[in-house]
């Protein structure tokens, strides 16, 4: 068998193109939550120990996590805090697992005008 075609890993941010918050606000978790059955069993130890201990009916996949990420176009708050805006975490390790679920994610950020920035820092 021959390995698969390895993907970059990306944010999908909770921003839409014309700078509007993705809504519900709990857009993250519950995307996240649909992705938790593939696991990557070949992952790191860390990655196998915490999905093991949130438990197996809320435990989040390690290929893809809710996050927090800092907003790409606000400049540091006067208070000193940077705005952050949820996003999800997706691995490029989940195309190995399962190459259609990498797509499905790719797709939804398609279809709901969201901006995906690869883990290098690229805005796509």
């Amino acid at each position: 068998m021959f390995p698969l075609e390895t993907k970059p890993s990306f944010h999908i941010l909770g921003l839409t193109r014309d700078q509007r918050v993705f809504r519900p606000s709990d857009w993250a978790e519950r995307l996240a939550g649909i992705m938790a059955q593939f696991r990557d069993d070949q992952g790191s130890p860390r990655d196998r120990a915490v999905s093991m201990a949130s438990g197996p009916s809320t435990a989040y996949s390690s290929l893809v996590l809710p996050v927090f990420v800092p907003h790409p176009r606000q400049a540091q708050a006067a208070s000193g805090q940077v705005a952050s805006l949820r996003a999800v975490l997706v691995s490029g390790r989940l195309y190995g697992v399962e190459p259609l679920a990498y797509e499905f994610l790719q797709q939804f950020a398609i279809d709901n005008d969201l901006i995906t920035q690869t883990l290098d820092g690229q805005v796509a």
